[in-house]
């Protein structure tokens, strides 16, 4: 027997189903998300160090681990500070088969820093991290806003230097909004 009621029992079965599949379904990695890989060096003329960038990209997630060195040769890592935040948007360009968008990383915090030097590791915790956490990540830079422009086979990423960090490696950078090549992982 058929009411008229069916069309809508079929459409809310219908949905129901859409909704189900979708919350059992995997996650499909973005394009933009992986592990990330690029050595900043330092432009002739200008004082400054050698910066080696590995950062995480995963669902909300956003993770830059950098290793520094004491002069813009890149040899004899010195420290490792690692910033965490979350990527809270994503906005894709039109017309550019999704590969220019911007990337808004919110609550960005530096989570680890450790001495490097000697081949050893001493990680620096608790209250001495809290204390040095405002002078590597500002209050006007705990969100920011990553401009990514992918190459068509998503293993190099053009993508703009997280402000803070480029300011402690190489201050004097001429183009501080220059997108710098990452190789994907």
């Amino acid at each position: 027997m058929v009411t008229n009621k069916s069309p809508w029992v079929i459409g809310m079965l219908s949905l129901l189903c859409v909704v189900l599949s979708a919350c059992r379904s995997e996650h499909t990695p973005r394009q933009w998300e992986g592990q990330w890989h690029r050595t900043i060096a330092v432009p002739k003329g200008v004082q400054g160090r050698c910066v080696e960038e590995h950062l995480h990209i995963e669902k909300k997630v956003w993770q830059l681990r950098a290793v520094l060195y004491p002069t813009f040769r890149c040899a004899n890592p010195f420290l490792e500070l690692v910033y965490a935040g979350t990527l809270d948007q994503v906005e894709i360009k039109k017309n550019t088969d999704n590969r220019q968008l911007s990337l808004f990383v919110e609550a960005v915090n530096l989570i680890e820093m450790a001495d490097i030097t000697a081949g050893e590791r001493y990680v620096i915790g608790g209250s001495a991290l809290k204390n040095m956490a405002a002078q590597y990540v500002p209050a006007s830079y705990t969100s920011f806003r990553q401009s990514v422009s992918l190459s068509k086979d998503n293993k190099q990423m053009l993508s703009n230097m997280y402000i803070p960090l480029l300011n402690i490696a190489i201050a004097e950078y001429p183009n501080k909004s220059a997108l710098l090549n990452y190789q994907r992982e």
